[in-house]
């Protein structure tokens, strides 16, 4: 089975619209971060130290692959995936491949990624956050206790350490804060709350990013709060000063076109997003019977796991060397 390191079109509701994800790290998952409502599941290698990964070469045919397949009808990438992709010591040559890639096909793209920060801020590779358009950093924890419980980074990673490298930068990054509600209690408590907006302001961030799980997390401890939380929670920003983008509604946008799967570009898609049939099928604009004719087929040779979470049943890439 090829995994592919560029995988689309995906909904994504931050852009409100079709993406193409370029995931520079590759299975196993990668990651300065254990957090406990990573759909992804537990990270393998916890590390923010920058090695050699997916080399540019790998990256960029999956990309034209993926491009050439969809006819070039998105606008927006962006770099996620198993891991933080600032760990990958080849991502500047990975960028450049792919506006040189852009260019060459006149694609006018906007590139987007989103870190935990570490790798940058224990590894002097700031100049890094300028190849991209917007950057949205993990910031879900005001506090060791919660830093620890929510994300589990690796031990040096400090909160002040963050705070200081953010407000350092010339560029401006949005903090993307994932709502997390463990046994009635959470980030989105007042305490919690406080500390997150005190720190956030002292690193000069002005744009949040509010959103709570979506999708079976790490571990079954942890649950979504409510509608009236996470908008609750929305209020409170705005009156300390911030821009506040709640991510709660799915895809509005649909792509239009009929885009034909294979079993390597589910297989790559579903292990950087597990997804149900029903949102396979609003996704890919297949026939439900044809996506479950796939899904079958990748179940049948272990390569993806059902998850029953809430009231639906999700499929999740499961990765075998």
């Amino acid at each position: 089975m090829i995994i592919r390191n560029a995988v689309g079109p995906y909904p994504s509701r931050r852009a409100n619209d079709y993406i193409v994800i370029v995931d520079p790290i590759g299975p196993p998952k990668k990651c300065p971060y254990n957090c406990i409502y990573c759909p992804m599941g537990s990270t393998v290698v916890k590390t923010d130290r920058v090695y050699s990964l997916i080399p540019p070469k790998k990256i960029l045919d999956d990309y034209s692959h993926i491009m050439e397949k969809i006819e070039y009808g998105v606008k927006i990438i962006l770099f996620n995936g198993m891991g933080d992709p600032f760990l990958n010591y080849f991502l500047e040559n990975i960028v450049e491949e792919i506006k040189g890639f852009n260019r060459e096909h006149g694609l006018d793209m906007e590139l987007w990624v989103k870190t935990t920060l570490a790798p940058l801020v224990y590894h002097d590779r700031k100049n890094l956050l300028g190849l991209f358009d917007r950057v949205y950093v993990v910031f879900d924890s005001g506090s060791l206790d919660d830093l620890s419980l929510i994300n589990d980074p690796v031990n040096h990673v400090r909160i002040r350490d963050l705070v200081r490298y953010i407000s350092s930068l010339d560029i401006d990054v949005i903090a993307e804060t994932t709502l997390v509600n463990i046994g009635g209690e959470g980030n989105w408590v007042s305490g919690s709350l406080e500390l997150i907006a005190s720190w956030l302001g002292r690193a000069g961030v002005k744009q949040v990013l509010l959103k709570t799980l979506s999708r079976p997390p790490r571990s079954m401890d942890a649950k979504p709060v409510s509608k009236k939380i996470l908008y609750s929670v929305r209020e409170y920003f705005i009156e300390h000063g911030f821009s506040v983008t709640v991510l709660w509604e799915g895809v509005k946008r649909g792509f239009g076109r009929i885009v034909l799967y294979g079993e390597d570009d589910l297989y790559s898609l579903l292990l950087r997003r597990p997804m149900d049939l029903l949102e396979l099928h609003n996704a890919l604009e297949l026939p439900i019977r044809d996506i479950a004719y796939l899904l079958s087929k990748l179940e049948n040779s272990g390569l993806i796991e059902r998850i029953p979470w809430r009231t639906r049943i999700f499929y999740r890439g499961v990765y075998r060397r």
